[in-house]
């Protein structure tokens, strides 16, 4: 028997619900990646948005657990909405994002999770579990503070 804490390392707990908000630009990109994360078992998307204020209002209206946030929506990019939201109020994020130098850059040098376009299903389903795994209280706190770094 090993004591509690001692030898076998567990992966991280996945909560049994996620609700999700899809801010994404592109309807088919929404429609597919609906279609793939709510095939997961316990995850919900609860509201898709075509721009930022949709998005700032969908944030507001569902307080979701994970946010696929595009990076470059044409009315407030996904750092707008951030900063709209408020750090402290942002669920976990992955920006969505085509090649973009300087917020590439950002995202890596604060640790944040992104997923450079195009993008295959197994690609973005590696990404959203690890954000998933960011909804916890310890490492949302962390991301929260990345988050804070970027502006």
């Amino acid at each position: 028997m090993v004591a509690p804490g001692y030898g076998v390392q567990s992966a991280p707990a996945v909560p049994d619900s996620v609700a999700v908000v899809l801010a994404m630009r592109d309807p088919i990109s929404r429609r597919r990646t609906r279609g793939l994360l709510e095939a997961q078992p316990g995850v919900t998307v609860v509201a898709e948005c075509a721009s930022g204020n949709e998005g700032v209002y969908a944030l507001c209206a569902h307080s979701p657990s994970v946010v696929l946030l595009d990076a470059g929506m044409s009315d407030l990019d996904g750092l707008a909405i951030v900063e709209r939201i408020g750090v402290d109020e942002m669920p976990a994020v992955l920006f969505l994002t085509r090649l973009d130098r300087g917020l590439l850059r950002k995202l890596e040098l604060h640790g944040l999770g992104y997923l450079l376009a195009p993008f295959d299903d197994r690609r973005l389903l590696d990404a959203f579990r690890r954000a998933v795994r960011q909804t916890e209280p310890p490492a949302l706190a962390g991301v929260r503070r990345r988050l804070a770094r970027l502006h």
